[in-house]
């Protein structure tokens, strides 16, 4: 029973924000910001926050 409330308020949330006009306009900024400025690295982020750079299984070889 639990679950099935879950998953029920989350649809409602993923339906709720997918059509609010200002989470969309948010959206719409992060691409334009993204393709207008780049992101940052997946490795600069574990560095930022301190996680540990994951090893390239060619590495692990």
């Amino acid at each position: 029973m639990a679950t099935e409330d879950i998953k029920q308020t989350a649809d409602r949330e993923t339906l709720t924000l997918s059509s609010h006009p200002k989470f969309l306009a948010l959206i719409e900024e992060s691409r334009k910001s993204l393709r207008d400025e780049g992101g940052i690295s997946e490795e600069e982020i574990r560095r930022r926050l301190g996680i540990p750079l994951k090893k390239s299984k060619r590495a692990a070889q």
